[in-house]
């Protein structure tokens, strides 16, 4: 500022006064606001500084123009100005990301951080479904993605657009099951993700109507959630073929049970530890979220090797149930030999999700699915009167010098037919935390 007051001395004469009084006024006047911006900011705690980021560049790119203009006419070039701001937003853009992904690492979003973050994103969805395909709509893609690499949930309105937000990319599917098709998607147009497209059913329109608004219900609460055990769900797109489809963040190491299939021990229990986590995650929302019903193929793996909850509702045990055969539609779902026996009244609680845990952590320790001499392809109904009639999983069928002692125990309270006498979630992950660290010290 030395070079601007400088110039106005030595540009300053009496005859002008009535010429440079306004814009000396003008200079003071945008002084002043900067003043308050920056004081503003400075306010801002790490969290607010990165959803905020764009908004206070694009307010200190606007005061920098007026600040050109007002130089200009003292004869100062506000070039350097320029400069400076451009070098030191890049040095404060990375400092908070680095000290914003150590917060977040550690902790869950607060309701009021959820609420600011969506009010954000929000913006930017509605800004890029207005723009004209070009630059401007590319970077407002990038910046939603800048948020998101940090910050791995979606965005407010959960029904996405082709094209804009999302699209299927490929020829056909990379996995086909009985429930749905999973293809490569991109995601902004830049980020590779996964497409998970649910194949249509064979009930009626009324009754596949009634489960369609059931299962967005679902899909909304999912899309709401957020923890580094819980896979985001970026949103539902209906206008990308026949039947909609989740678009999900890809995760190359695939399912948890197929990627623990060469990993040692410790590895195997350090998953199902996550699995706990994502749990108490869960159940420690001020709107309570029951999981449903556990199992190795639902839970996904990271980038950096942590599990993840997902299938929030593909399917529910209430879809299983309300048929005979044990069946949504046409799609076959085996998943009795997870489900707690009280499901079985179309009950789910902490206390059936405490119940899957422990049928999946049997799984992912010893590669084989529970309750193993009932073939519940054949006969679905068998393990669920077996379970019924006290049958529990046993350490022989399973072959694994891992499942005894500790371990062995608490998997047997998971399991106790009173759903009042199982453990919760927070025991579970308290022994389970004692029982990782002793295999990682052995």
């Amino acid at each position: 500022m030395e070079e601007v007051f400088k110039a106005i001395n030595e540009n300053w004469k009496p005859e002008d006064e009535l010429t440079l009084a306004p814009v000396v006024n003008k200079f003071i006047e945008l002084l002043t606001e900067i003043r308050t911006s920056i004081e503003t900011y400075a306010s801002y705690n790490c969290f607010d500084s990165f959803i905020h980021q764009f908004n206070i560049a694009d307010d200190v790119e606007a005061k920098l123009k007026r600040l050109d203009y007002t130089l200009a006419s003292f004869g100062v070039l506000a070039t350097a100005v320029t400069q400076g701001f451009a070098a030191a937003r890049g040095k404060d853009s990375s400092d908070v990301e680095e000290a914003l992904k150590g917060q977040m690492e550690t902790r869950n979003l607060t309701k009021e951080n959820r609420a600011a973050l969506d009010k954000v994103l929000g913006g930017l969805q509605t800004l890029l479904r207005q723009q004209a395909p070009g630059p401007a709509q590319e970077q407002t893609k990038s910046r939603i993605l800048a948020i998101q690499s940090m910050i791995n949930v979606g965005l407010p309105e959960t029904k996405l657009l082709s094209g804009i937000e999302c699209q299927k990319i490929g020829s056909g599917p990379v996995v086909v099951t009985s429930a749905c098709e999973i293809w490569k998607g991109l995601w902004m147009g830049q980020q590779k993700v996964m497409v998970k497209v649910l194949r249509q059913s064979s009930f009626n329109e009324s009754e596949r109507s009634k489960r369609l608004d059931r299962w967005e219900r679902r899909m909304d609460i999912w899309s709401k959630l957020h923890s580094e055990y819980i896979l985001p769900l970026y949103g539902i797109c209906y206008d990308d073929g026949p039947f909609p489809y989740l678009v999900l963040p890809w995760c190359p190491h695939g399912e948890a049970n197929r990627y623990l299939k060469d990993k040692p021990a410790v590895e195997r229990l350090k998953i199902c530890l996550d699995a706990a986590r994502g749990l108490q995650y869960l159940h420690s929302l001020e709107q309570l979220v029951i999981y449903g019903t556990m199992r190795g193929s639902g839970i996904l793996i990271s980038n950096d090797g942590k599990a993840l909850l997902a299938d929030f509702g593909v399917p529910s045990a209430t879809d299983i149930l309300s048929s005979a055969d044990g069946r949504v539609g046409n799609n076959s779902y085996a998943i009795h030999r997870w489900m707690a026996p009280e499901m079985q009244n179309y009950t789910n609680t902490k206390s059936t999700d405490i119940w899957s845990w422990g049928m999946t952590t049997v799984e992912l320790v010893s590669g084989k699915q529970p309750m193993q001499p009932f073939p519940s392809h054949k006969m679905p109904g068998t393990v669920m009167f077996k379970i019924a009639q006290g049958e529990r999983p046993s350490p022989k069928e399973h072959d694994s010098a891992v499942l005894r002692g500790e371990l062995w125990s608490l998997l047997q309270s998971c399991w106790y037919k009173d759903p009042e006498e199982r453990p919760n979630v927070d025991v579970v992950a308290k022994k389970m935390e004692a029982i990782v660290e002793a295999y990682r010290r052995a």
